[in-house]
């Protein structure tokens, strides 16, 4: 005899269920962070997903962000604070103007790259944000490291 219901699909599972089908674990490599990336690649697939299910999601996600913090402050960067940001002028093609609204006024923008004032915190937060890079980065390395800034005079283009 049969119900009818041979082809029906459960989908929704408990917070349990998703635990035991794909233990969370601190990602510590590439081919962790793969498997974890498939499994959230798979519950964000569904239709629709259950109060437990996007709890679950959440907690895969911050196992992934997690990750990618670790990673991102791996990466030694050659240029912080002011030097950076006349270098991502220069990759950008962009001029003292393009950044003005960053630091309120054109004479404020060409003091901070000509070195005679420090980038603030809210210079930071606007550049960090404009830029779509870690905060850090725009400390100097006095600031970060204990080192002597070696910031220098430049002309920077006022057009």
């Amino acid at each position: 005899m049969t119900t009818g219901l041979t082809n029906l699909v459960v989908t929704h599972r408990t917070y349990q269920d998703l635990l035991l089908a794909f233990l969370p674990r601190t990602i510590r490599n590439e081919a962790e962070f793969a498997t974890v990336q498939r499994e959230i690649d798979r519950l964000i697939d569904q239709d629709d997903l259950s109060p437990d299910e996007q709890e679950y999601l959440d907690l895969l996600g911050t196992l992934v962000w997690a990750y990618e913090e670790q990673q991102e402050n791996r990466v030694a960067y050659e240029l912080r604070g002011v030097e950076l940001v006349r270098g991502l002028l220069e990759l950008h093609n962009l001029r003292l103007k393009d950044l003005t609204p960053l630091f309120k006024t054109k004479s404020i923008a060409s003091a901070v790259l000509n070195g005679k004032r420090r980038l603030t915190v809210e210079q930071i937060n606007r550049l960090a944000a404009f830029f779509r890079l870690p905060h850090g980065l725009f400390f100097s390395d006095e600031e970060m490291f204990g080192q002597k800034d070696t910031t220098r005079p430049v002309d920077v283009d006022t057009q």
